[in-house]
């Protein structure tokens, strides 16, 4: 039996500025493929389903950025293959909370 693999976990995070899109395409996700090394970089990505050359340029180069936590398998770093989903919207800011008074 294959020892089971625990998963990459971000550690460095990069967001982009969205393009504006057509109204079909809004809150969709530009489809990346690659590979997350045993260093933990973000390797070999390409654009596997896109929704504008701007977007999906913008969502490569963003991804590309970001640093994992390598996958392992047995105790040892291993590379994996990864398949993401980057959301054409941007991401929720966190509401600003006020003090009661």
């Amino acid at each position: 039996m294959e020892e089971a693999i625990v998963p990459p976990e971000p550690e460095t995070r990069f967001d982009f500025k969205r393009t504006p899109l057509p109204f079909d395409k809004l809150h969709k996700y530009v489809i990346l493929q690659g590979r997350i090394s045993e260093e933990g970089k973000v390797t070999d990505l390409v654009v596997h389903q896109g929704l504008s050359d701007e977007m999906d340029a913008a969502a490569k180069r963003a991804f590309s950025q970001w640093t994992f936590k390598p996958a392992v398998r047995g105790g040892k770093a291993i590379s994996i293959d990864i398949l993401v989903g980057v959301p054409s919207d941007p991401p929720k800011q966190a509401a600003a909370t006020t003090p009661a008074h």
